[in-house]
């Protein structure tokens, strides 16, 4: 029996996934770029607070949307609160939650916050760890600004590994391309 993480598909199909919620935390998500006050970022630390990690990660992409959107209009204490709120997820059980948190976070102008996102993409990029979507969808994420998340982490991407022993064989050398790419 392998150790790899489920297909997203395998996982859709199963009876483990509530379409209902993940859609409604979606949609509430993607709303928060049009408007957003002190009362979605509730909402949204509620969802990213969810059991269903499908619902946490739309909770944070959210939560990171709607501060990104919005950050002229908010205090300083409500960026703060927010902040930690996607911190925390940087330790979410969901690599996908954590790497909507790093997404975000690599990004603020905290260096030691910057510094502890960086390290995570690289650990979500790194295979074997969470598999080929998640290291492909990290390594999007670091191309964005791939000198800064390598100099922040302390590693190269060329340090990375880009297969497992049991890589799909159609696509398996897809995350090896990308680490042979130059960003």
């Amino acid at each position: 029996m392998s150790s790899r993480p489920r297909a997203p598909r395998t996982f859709g199909l199963s009876d483990e996934f509530d379409a209902e919620s993940l859609v409604a935390a979606a949609w509430a998500a993607g709303e928060t770029w049009e408007a957003c006050d002190a009362d979605t970022i509730e909402a949204m630390k509620t969802l990213s607070d969810s059991g269903d990690p499908g619902v946490r990660y739309w909770g944070t992409r959210g939560l990171a949307l709607g501060v990104l959107s919005h950050a002229a209009v908010f205090s300083e204490d409500a960026i703060a609160e927010a902040t930690g709120a996607l911190t925390k997820r940087l330790s979410d059980s969901s690599p996908s939650v954590r790497l909507a948190a790093a997404d975000v976070l690599v990004d603020f102008q905290d260096e030691a916050m910057q510094k502890t996102a960086a390290d995570e993409l690289m650990n979500l990029a790194d295979l074997p760890q969470e598999g080929d979507f998640i290291a492909i969808a990290a390594l999007n994420v670091i191309d964005r600004d791939r000198e800064t998340v390598q100099r922040l982490s302390g590693k190269s991407v060329s340090s990375l590994r880009g297969r497992w022993d049991d890589t799909p064989a159609r696509g398996g050398d897809y995350v090896q391309r990308l680490l042979d790419t130059d960003g």
